[in-house]
Parts: structure tokens; sequence; C-alpha cells
């Protein structure tokens, strides 16, 4: 049964599961089950996977339903592949999974420099983004009409993408894939938003610099005036970085690396302090993708850097200067 292991909280693709190992959960019980399915195609499914079983591994899918385990399903979406008319067709048999069915997060494909003998893949621009994100929210709005929940939905960087105003708080129901980046930004704001109309007005002397991809940045200004209109003397310097080391296309705040970051940042008045989403750096060390560490990041830029906190009551006490 060492499959199992990868069946608390991490997703599977039912690749490397046998029959027995299938049952085996049935009678155990085990619930949920994160599987990233992509497709419910079998052809395209073994093309996408470049794994010959991974067609066949769909059935254990519909067993897990039929057994009534609960399942959150990934849609990693490919232009071309399997978005338009193949998306349907999945969201379609995904439905026919019944109750069992928990969530579906539909995510699109990231795209870096480092592609050379793979596959040749697309990126979504703001046309075919809209185009994915219509069919997503008429099947969830379908979901939601029939079932009371709305089961499917876009992750933010569709709507990013898209250049779409995300949708409201309400939208995401208990965000149940906020891991995948589904609703991670409206969950943000209304966090940060309490945590700032908790804090006492008061005026506060302090710049600091902030780094942040360039997928979010127009987003997070909108969440930091929350804390500029609320403290006289605050600055917040948000600066968008390009993400040279793994392509441009690559946009998202967690794969941004030290070297990046001193390139953007040696151009800034950088102020008091560099705070770093807790994203970009390793979950035990201080310590970038590129091996960089924060420390020498500092020494660089000539600027104390620090690693925030998690939570947005934290993050606003670091932007502040009161974290313990």
């Amino acid at each position: 049964m060492t499959a199992f292991r990868f069946l608390f909280g991490n997703y599977i693709t039912l690749t490397n599961i046998d029959e027995r190992e299938i049952d085996r959960i049935i009678e155990m019980r085990i619930s949920p089950i994160n599987i990233s399915v992509h497709t419910m195609n079998p052809t395209l499914r073994c093309k996408m996977m470049h794994n010959r079983f991974a067609g066949d591994a769909l059935r254990f899918v519909r067993k897990l339903a039929e057994h009534n385990i609960k399942l959150n399903c990934q849609i990693v979406l490919c232009p071309g592949l399997n978005d338009g008319e193949e998306l349907e067709f999945t969201l379609s048999e995904m439905y026919a999974l019944g109750e069992s069915l928990q969530s579906v997060a539909c995510v699109p494909v990231g795209v870096t420099r480092y592609r050379e003998g793979l596959y040749p893949l697309e990126t979504f621009n703001k046309d075919t983004a809209r185009a994915a994100i219509e069919i997503l929210e008429r099947w969830g709005d379908k979901f939601k009409a029939e079932r009371g929940s709305r089961t499917v939905f876009p992750s933010d960087e569709f709507y990013l993408i898209a250049k779409r105003e995300l949708p409201p708080y309400e939208f995401y129901e208990d965000f149940p894939q906020i891991e995948n980046g589904v609703g991670m930004l409206r969950d943000l704001e209304e966090e940060f938003s309490w945590a700032v109309e908790d804090e006492p007005e008061r005026d506060i002397k302090r710049r600091v610099t902030i780094p942040t991809g360039e997928g979010v940045y127009a987003f997070m200004e909108h969440v930091m005036d929350f804390a500029r209109e609320k403290f006289p003397g605050l600055e917040i310097n948000l600066v968008p970085v390009h993400n040279d080391f793994f392509g441009g296309t690559v946009n998202v705040t967690g794969l941004l690396t030290g070297r990046d970051l001193v390139n953007r940042l040696s151009r800034e008045n950088l102020g008091d302090a560099i705070l770093l989403a807790p994203s970009m750096l390793m979950a035990d060390e201080d310590i970038f993708l590129d091996d960089m560490t924060v420390q020498q990041l500092s020494e660089k830029l000539g600027v104390p850097a620090y690693r925030m906190h998690k939570d947005a009551a934290g993050e606003l006490k670091d932007i502040l200067g009161t974290a313990e």
C-alpha cells in the first residue's frame, strides 16, 4: 500500500494505483481523495500525461464515486488540448459522477522557458481565458441550481489573464479549492481589510517595499490601499517583478527568484525594509528557488529583508513594523 502516502492532501493521477488499492480505499472509507484529472477523455489523458495507463485509470474515478468516496478534482487547462469542446465533455462526465464530486478547480497551464524537446504548449490570452471562464461559470451555475453548490471553479489566474473582475467573496462558498488559487485573492482582500479595521488609526512614518508577481500587481495595489488610506505617512512601495529566470509568461509571486528581485529592486527607493511573500521561499528555510538566501538579498540591496507572516493580520503588522 505504498501509494497510500499520496492520498492525504496531495493530488494524485491514479496511474500508480491498482484495483486492489482502490478497493482498499473504498473499504477503509478514505475520503476525500484529491485527483488530478485534466480530462475525462481517455485517449487525450494518455497524450497529455505521456502515460499509456492514464486513460484506463479514469475508471477508478468512477468507481470511487460509485462507492460514495468524496472527490476533489483538478484540471490543468491547456489551450487547444483540453479546453473548449473537450472541457465541456470533461465537465459533463464529472457531472455524471453525482454527489460524490465535491469540487473541481480549473487552473491555466504554466509554461516556463525550459521546454526544449517538450510538447509545444500554448498559454492563455485574454480571449481564450474569457472563453474558458464562460464554460466553467456556466457549469458552476448548473451545479449550483441543481445540486445546491457551485462545485466548479476557475482559478484566480484565469480572471487576471482575462482582465475580468474577480467574482465576489460569496461566489467561492466555503473555498474548497483555495490551495489551488481559487478565491485566494478575494480571501486575502477580505482578511486584510478586516485586519486594517482592527488596527487603531495612527500616523506611521515608514516606507516598505513589497515585490510581487506581475499577474497580481494591480489587485495587490488595491488591497494595499486599505492600509495606505488608514495610516498617514505609511508608504507601501509595491513593485511588479518580471520573471526572467523562468520566462515572462510565468508571472506569479511564488516563482520569483532572488536574482530577479535583485535586478528589479536595485532601481527602487527601498525604504526601511523589503517584505517577502512566504510563497517565494522554501517552506522551512529563507531560501529562494535559485538558492539565494534572504540574507544575501539583504546584503546585495543594502536593506534588511524579511519573510512576511502567512496570515493577513501578521502581514499588516509586518508592514506597520509592529510584528514581534
